[in-house]
């Protein structure tokens, strides 16, 4: 059971509190105190009923009582004074005045092998980790691309199993080049451990160094420096995530260790490459993503057999189309294909290759083959936030809104620092499903965190005009034209590659009526 009220979801059976579709971290008192409250809504519960819940009729102080509701009033973002939602009866106990919407059961996921979302911190089965930016220690600032590749590289390796959460790489690298409080990273990212590291060059000669932390008590879990020649860095890969995953106790199911670091290289001079290649390709920067693509080919000239670089080359054809500036969509969504099926031709479970071939399914009508490729791509990297990003807007389009909205909040608790394109989604999710309340709630987060961002103003139009709310959805309209004035809701729907092409006909017709050029 679910329970649904302003921005927050009490999931019951997941034992998780979530506002605008992340996990918040609640003692196990304070989560039983506010299911109590919150599942007899509307009327009084006593003291002496909190007692026997929460503490099994064991007697204790008011002090602790009045913590426990303080604690459960902050998690909802209430107070004592403003008591907008838990309501004090002096002398007797507590109500909850909200108006909960009780929904079913968590919603299937995409994939069956993909575990229900959970709350990051509260999760004995699966230890959370934030791996952070190597420092680059050497003197010689060509050498940072090195240091980034050695940490992305580890995030990937550890987002191929299925017994750990994984934060992005959009999301830890934000403290790039910054002093670090631990302990602050690890609530801003919702994880229990942190991973932090350096790397030194000298000739043909590194030394690099890695401690995992223990965000919420700042001991060391462990620590090693290592001291390799360039052609042993991938050795070193290998061995750092083996000792990263026996520290955290992590239980490996049957393919995942061999499957760590397959589709990867032994040349060290092509590794160096691509890894910067997939710097440049990553800023989203026309430019900067043809210089990648550039650099990528004298990799896989290198090494013909490296799948990793072949995935990054149909990254920058397949990043053309996704970012807008292709002057042939068609031409490079066949370069991208040919580029992936070399991939998987080498390593037919490189998560990466199977999700962005899954999107060129998608946007190609292939609906079916498409959803089952997004699928073995979650099975292969469960903790990858692109194959999480993606495999979201996979599921939407064909149709499983369920799962859409599942791996959706799943790959938000990945990536908590990079969260429009995810909220966009989850936005637009909710006006296809009419549950307009929420569509407004999720879209005005959105706007918060990226104002130019156009699925915001799109959503608020049409969600505001089917709540009847016509001032907001004027509003909205006028924040859209401002970022798109030549907006039309057929360019902006019928580009949409949705199997089930009535999907949106309400949102059609939403955009419309609010004043929209059809």
């Amino acid at each position: 059971m679910i329970y649904r009220f302003e921005d927050f979801e009490l999931d019951v059976e997941g034992r998780e509190l979530r506002h605008s579709g992340l996990a918040r971290d609640v003692e196990p008192q304070v989560f039983d105190l506010l299911h109590l409250l919150v599942s007899n809504h509307g009327k009084l519960v006593t003291k002496d009923v909190i007692n026997e819940a929460i503490w099994n009729g064991r007697i204790v102080s008011e002090a602790a009582l009045s913590s426990r509701v303080s604690s459960a009033r902050e998690a909802i973002e209430d107070s004592g004074k403003e008591q907008r939602l838990i309501k004090t009866a002096h002398g007797h106990g507590f109500r909850f005045i909200g108006k909960p919407e009780m929904v079913g059961s968590q919603p299937k996921p995409l994939d069956s092998d993909v575990e229900d979302s959970e709350s990051i911190n509260s999760s004995p089965r699966r230890p959370s980790i934030a791996v952070l930016p190597f420092q680059n220690m050497s003197n010689d600032p060509e050498q940072e691309h090195v240091a980034d590749g050695l940490s992305e590289d580890i995030i990937t390796a550890l987002s191929k199993i299925s017994g750990m959460i994984v934060i992005a790489r959009n999301s830890t690298f934000v403290y790039k080049g910054q002093a670090v409080d631990i302990k602050q990273v690890g609530r801003e990212q919702g994880v229990r451990y942190v991973l932090e590291g350096s790397v030194r060059r000298s000739g043909n000669r590194f030394r690099i160094t890695g401690q995992l932390i223990d965000a919420e008590t700042g001991a060391h879990i462990w620590a090693h420096r290592y001291d390799r020649e360039a052609q042993d860095i991938f050795e070193l890969q290998d061995e750092m995530t083996q000792e990263i995953v026996a520290a955290l106790q992590v239980k490996l199911v049957d393919g995942e260790q061999a499957r760590w670091w397959t589709g990867g290289t032994n040349n060290f001079e092509a590794w160096e490459i691509a890894r910067h290649a997939n710097s440049l390709i990553n800023t989203q920067n026309k430019p900067k993503v043809l210089e990648g693509r550039n650099l990528i080919d004298g990799a896989l000239l290198l090494d013909p057999k490296y799948a990793g670089a072949h995935t990054i080359k149909a990254q920058s054809h397949y990043a053309e189309v996704y970012d807008g500036w292709s002057t042939n969509p068609s031409a490079a969504l066949t370069q991208a294909k040919a580029s992936l099926d070399k991939a998987l031709k080498i390593d037919e479970e490189e998560p990466q290759a199977l999700i962005i071939l899954a999107m060129i399914n998608l946007s190609s009508g292939k609906h079916d083959h498409a959803f089952d490729l997004a699928k073995d791509a979650l099975k292969f990297g469960p903790s990858n936030a692109l194959v999480l990003n993606l495999a979201a807007a996979v599921s939407f389009y064909c149709g499983d809104y369920d799962g859409a909205e599942l791996v959706c909040k799943r790959a938000m608790q990945h990536c908590p620092m990079d969260r429009a394109t995810n909220l966009g989604l989850l936005a637009n999710l909710y006006v296809v499903q009419e549950r307009y309340e929420e569509a407004v709630s999720t879209a005005t987060t959105l706007a918060s965190v990226s104002s130019s961002y156009i699925y915001g103003p799109v959503v608020l139009a049409a969600a505001f005009n089917q709540l009847g709310q016509t001032e907001e959805a004027d509003r909205a309209v006028r924040q859209l034209l401002a970022i798109d004035a030549n907006f039309s809701s057929a360019t902006f729907l019928d580009s949409k590659p949705f199997k089930n092409k009535d999907a949106t006909n309400g949102m059609r017709k939403a955009l419309i009526n609010a004043g929209l050029p059809e």
